[in-house]
């Protein structure tokens, strides 16, 4: 049981989704006014909301935890912010668009090209992965 709604305004350029395990939704202007007065708006106990503007998407869970979500001009997450435990991971890419590092909190144990990250990544002119650095079981070589 349950439902989810969503809105989408292209002119305002924005769109929202609401899900619940409740038996009855908002009414779908309370979903336009969750984007345009915060999205905190839409949070109710048992929903869980997102709000999409721009390249940016927030959302809450259940619980009223927040994550914010920016993606790059191409689509890829560029970072994301969880307010429920302060943290943010920012992700970059190489010239192919594969995923090349990642940086959690303050660890970085992994360089590639001379940065730091906290897990990083290597591929061949094929785009498969040469090298994978993580910091629970350190570098693998891969060849093929």
């Amino acid at each position: 049981m349950g439902w989810t709604l969503s809105a989408t305004d292209v002119a305002n350029g924005y769109s929202v989704v609401l899900h619940s395990t409740g038996v009855t939704p908002p009414a779908l202007p309370a979903l336009a006014t969750a984007c345009l007065t915060g999205i905190a708006a839409a949070w109710v106990s048992g929903r869980q909301a997102s709000c999409t503007t721009g390249l940016q998407t927030q959302t809450i869970d259940e619980a009223g935890i927040s994550r914010t979500t920016i993606v790059d001009g191409l689509g890829r997450t560029s970072s994301v912010t969880e307010d429920g435990i302060s943290a943010t991971t920012s992700y970059s890419y190489d010239a192919l668009g594969s995923l090349a590092g990642v940086k959690q909190g303050g660890f970085f144990p992994c360089v590639l090209a001379g940065v730091s990250y906290s897990r990083a990544f290597s591929y061949d002119s094929l785009g498969r992965l040469n090298t994978a650095c993580n910091p629970e079981s350190g570098t693998t070589s891969y060849s093929y």
